[in-house]
This record gives structure tokens, sequence and C-alpha cells, in this order.
């Protein structure tokens, strides 16, 4: 007798949208019955045909239609920001309650967050994070278990970058309103919250801006920050035009305590004790199930195809990484009791004050 699948709904078919496809097309729990996208039919194409992914999947170019003529116990929502904070929120609340996995990030002022909220009804809503479950998620587990303990943490150092495309690719990077800090710095934000970092209680930054298709967009931010406990550290990150969009290649965090120093990338992490002990950290994927291999092993494969990533372990590491946030979100709807790694809107609200904080205090 074949088991009760759990039938999960897709809104967006956009670069984060697909790349959630192909993780979860391989999960057995699960079966994708529809997705919404008014503008990527060449996405679904594509993945049917080439990807064989998707295949039970109905397609559908109105949000409203799939709602009325889909049964669905979940659904993932990867909407811009600009959606996010206000059209998503408003479709969902016409509709019974669902579990729901968003993108982010969830607006550009934490009081958007407050629609989510609203949307929930009971349910759970959970947000991409997938940083958290590169070696990320072995840093914290060695943190916790006092591996590796740094101490009290004295200074800090981050860096990020961003390639966007044209905008009539991805308008809401250009918007006015949309700076960098708010739909990038969350990575860099959440991922001290992840760890448990004291939060910040101030920062002063400065930006360059450069123009792009007539629009004038923020290139360059160097912000320090001052954490409640005393330590002062930097961030910064840099955007640039591109055909593509990359991220993670070069994003990389370096935490200083009394007792040693840590140093994170997407795949890989060292620590350093002040006595010199060195432990090397590397992702890893301790499910052991053959299907999150052949969902990386797609993905991987995607990402370099279509959105040509180098192949290399980074690349990898962010495939696995994706894969592995969306079988959490899975277990988290088989099971109540299961506790996931997954952001909370409160997390995400947390980043929003952060990176608002920040562009207040930037001197253009």
């Amino acid at each position: 007798m074949e088991s009760i699948k759990i039938k999960i709904a897709l809104m967006g078919l956009g670069s984060a949208g697909t790349r959630h496809a192909i993780a979860l097309s391989h999960f057995p729990e699960i079966t994708i019955v529809s997705v919404v996208d008014g503008k990527k039919k060449n996405s679904y194409d594509l993945l049917q045909n080439k990807y064989k992914t998707l295949l039970a999947a109905n397609y559908y170019d109105d949000d409203d239609k799939m709602f009325t003529q889909e049964y669905f116990d979940a659904i993932v929502v990867s909407a811009d920001p600009i959606s996010t904070m206000g059209e998503k929120p408003t479709l969902l609340l016409k509709y019974d309650p669902k579990p729901t996995l968003w993108e982010r990030p969830l607006g550009f002022l934490p009081e958007h967050t407050a629609n989510l909220s609203r949307v929930a009804r009971g349910t759970k809503h959970s947000i991409i994070n997938f940083d958290r479950y590169s070696v990320l998620k072995t840093v914290y587990q060695k943190l916790k278990s006092k591996e590796i303990d740094l101490g009290e943490i004295k200074t800090f150092n981050a860096f990020i970058s961003l390639s966007i495309p044209s905008y009539s690719e991805k308008p809401w990077r250009y918007e006015q309103t949309m700076k960098l800090p708010v739909h990038l710095f969350d990575h860099i934000i959440d991922t001290f919250y992840y760890l448990d970092i004291p939060k910040v209680q101030s920062t002063k930054a400065i930006s360059s801006s450069m123009q792009i298709e007539n629009r004038t967009i923020d290139s360059s931010w160097a912000v320090t920050v001052k954490l409640q406990n005393g330590a002062v550290g930097c961030i910064n990150a840099i955007q640039y035009q591109s055909s593509k969009e990359y991220l993670h290649q070069l994003a990389n965090t370096v935490i200083i305590g009394t007792n040693g120093g840590l140093k994170v990338e997407l795949d890989k992490a060292k620590f350093i004790s002040n006595a010199g002990l060195e432990i090397n950290m590397n992702i890893n994927d301790e499910s052991n199930e053959p299907f999150i291999e052949e969902a990386t092993s797609e993905l991987t494969k995607y990402l370099i195809s279509e959105e040509g990533y180098t192949e290399n372990e980074k690349t990898k590491a962010e495939a696995l990484s994706i894969v592995k946030c969306n079988y959490d979100w899975v277990q988290s709807l088989l099971s109540e009791k299961h506790i996931t790694t997954l952001g909370t809107i409160e997390s995400n609200k947390y980043c929003l004050e952060v990176s608002n904080l920040i562009v207040a205090s930037s001197i253009l």
C-alpha cells in the first residue's frame, strides 16, 4: 500500500523557487501538486523537460486559480520582498491557513513581518535561512558542546558580495527603498543571531552609489558595528551588475574572542585557539539518505548549467544547504515534535531591524 504523501504547492519559479522545486521533488514524503508564476512558464517547462521535476504538478499563471482549483497541505512562497510585504499575505488571508515556508527578506521594514503573523492563524510559518545548513550548523554544534570556545567576543569582520542581473530580470533589486543592507546583510546578521553572538547595539556606515540603467544603486558599504557586550567589528559589502546572480562564493566571516578565532565560509570553517590548536570543519550530510545526495547532485548540476556557477566545493555546499533546509521543513510537516533550524518571523524581524539601523546610520 502506497504511503500518503504531503501535497505541496509552490508560489514563484524564479531563481530561488526553482532551486526549492528541484530539492523538494526528490523527497519521498511529499509530492508537488501545483506551481504558480505568471512570468516563469519557461522555468516550469525547463524543470519538466530537462530535470524531470514537477511531473505531477499543474502549472498556473494566476494565484487565485491555483488556490481555488487545487488541494494542497502546505506551500512554499518564493516571492520578492515587495510582494511578500503586501500582495502575498493579502492573497493568503483569503484562503484557509496552511503551513508555509517563505523566502526572505520579509519586506524591507521590521513592521512588514506583522503581515506574515496575521496570515499564520495558528499554522507554522518558517523562513528559509539555508546558510544555517552549511558548515555553520557544525560550528553551532561545536560551540554549544564547548568543543570550540571563543571566550568573550571582542571583534569580528564579515564580507559579502552580490551580483545583480538587469532591471528587466529583477526590478525589485533596483527599488530605491531596497538598500543593500536590507536584502543582503540578513545573511550576516542571521549568522550572528544563529550562533548566539551578542545582539547589535549601534552602527555607523559609509556607502557609495553608482548609476545602472538610469537608476542610482548603492554599490558598496563599510559598516562599523558595536555589539551589546561592547565588541566592535566591521561588515563590508559590494554589489555590481552581471548577467547572473552570485552570492556566496566570496562571503566569509571572522569572529575573534578572548580564547581564539573562528573563520566561516559556506563550505568550511576553522577555529584556532590562542595556544595554536586548530579545528577544521566541513559541511556534511548527517542524514546519509540517498535521496539527499541525489537532490544535491541534481541541484548542483542546475546551478552550474543554468545559473553559471563554477564546479567547486562552494557550489556543492550551496546546493546541499538548500536541500537540507527544505528537508528540515518537510520533517516539521511530518511531526509537530520536530525542532527545525529554520528561521522564524521573529529572527527575520531582528535582521530587518539591524539592516534599517545600518541604513539610518549611513553617510552617502
